[in-house]
């Protein structure tokens, strides 16, 4: 696959230095081949206006935060904004994954050249993809002062992550408030029209290269229902079709599917944490950290707690009290009386227990 670097240059006052390198960009990943569903709304609109923003123009909001689970378009998004705001004269776009800002950062304390963190503000969008990877507090310093340079003089910051920026751990309390300040974009699971859509999307880009290859409406609506957790295992699913058919020059069968969907499905089981527990709860059922682990009694905070000591107690090792411990310093006796009810229940309600079930795989299968 052709890949483009999208270098930003520095101004002529610092031209004696050497300017950050940015990383590559995939030709693909334009807003033009986004798909847009509920679940993505809000993240795709933030990011269009991001990547419109002229330069010099008041800026709507400094900060764009987008998190979501591996595989859901965040990368899609920040290269989509740095495509098209490349395409707007004078306008300097840096895209840089959270390793190659490490690399460049590295670099950069070795040379001993001007701070890392003017460097960054050499850019009108700053675009900062797996940011949750970036767990060093000397980064996270350099980070925190170039967000301040940015926002002040009306430049914009993009960050994309995995998590919430109250789920973030080892994040220094300074830039965890600068990030709580952004607007927050969520991408969540695609419900299963979006997934047909982005399935047709993805047959139609295949058929420029194959262009006898075809799929069956009722064997794509057949991996659009089985196939539920990422555009990008929806990619994989229609690529093992494409490679049996190139391999075997026989047609898709819904036979073939089914064996493709289920090779592709299987369950590659990790070791679970509670922190994981606690991320996945916080997530899934709109609550914070805090909620999870506060006294606070409303339906809509208990469920997901007494939910997330179950999947504590059957996917970890740990000990009631130390679940406990980890839920708020709860006593054992609460983490018991919570195994208990969600046990019962799921014996006599099937929406709870294809929940936990759904719960168990995304905390069990390997990203």
């Amino acid at each position: 696959m052709a890949h483009v670097n999208a270098k930003v240059s520095a101004p002529a006052t610092k031209s004696k230095h050497k300017a950050i390198e940015a990383s590559p960009l995939n030709p693909q990943l334009t807003f033009g081949t986004f798909i847009i569903g509920e679940s993505n709304t809000l993240a795709h609109a933030a990011a269009k206006r991001v990547a419109a923003t002229l330069r010099a123009e008041a800026v709507v909001f400094n900060q764009l935060y987008i998190h979501a689970r591996i595989g859901m378009g965040k990368t899609h998004l920040l290269q989509g904004i740095a495509w098209a705001g490349n395409q707007i004269p004078g306008r300097r776009i840096l895209y840089l994954t959270a390793e190659t800002l490490m690399h460049e950062f590295l670099s950069a304390v070795d040379e001993q050249t001007i701070p890392f963190w003017e460097r960054l503000c050499t850019s009108d969008v700053l675009l900062i993809d797996d940011f949750q990877s970036l767990e060093s507090r000397s980064i996270q310093s350099e980070l925190c002062r170039a967000f301040n340079a940015l926002k002040h003089s009306g430049r914009q910051i993009v960050l994309s992550a995995d998590r919430s920026p109250s789920d973030l751990d080892n994040l220094d309390d300074r830039l965890r408030s600068r990030l709580l300040g952004s607007v927050v974009a969520e991408i969540k699971s695609p419900d299963e029209s979006l997934r047909l859509e982005i399935l047709q999307s993805r047959l139609n880009a295949v058929r420029t290269h194959y262009p006898g290859f075809d799929v069956a409406a009722e064997i794509l609506k057949l991996i659009a229902q089985t196939v539920i957790y990422s555009a990008r295992d929806l990619h994989s699913a229609l690529n093992h079709l494409v490679i049996h058919n190139a391999l075997t020059g026989h047609p898709v069968t819904i036979e073939i599917a089914e064996y493709a969907v289920r090779e592709l499905m299987r369950p590659q089981t990790k070791r679970v944490k509670i922190e994981d527990i606690q991320r996945l709860i916080t997530r899934e059922y709109n609550i914070t950290r805090g909620d999870l682990l506060s006294a606070r009694r409303s339906a809509n905070v208990v469920r997901p707690r007494q939910i997330a000591m179950y999947l504590a107690k059957t996917l970890t090792s740990r000990s009631l009290t130390d679940i406990g411990r980890r839920f708020g310093d709860r006593d054992h006796t609460t983490v018991i009386h919570a195994v208990q009810k969600i046990n019962t229940q799921v014996d006599t309600n099937k929406a709870l227990a294809h929940e936990i079930d759904t719960l168990k795989q995304l905390l069990q299968t390997a990203e």
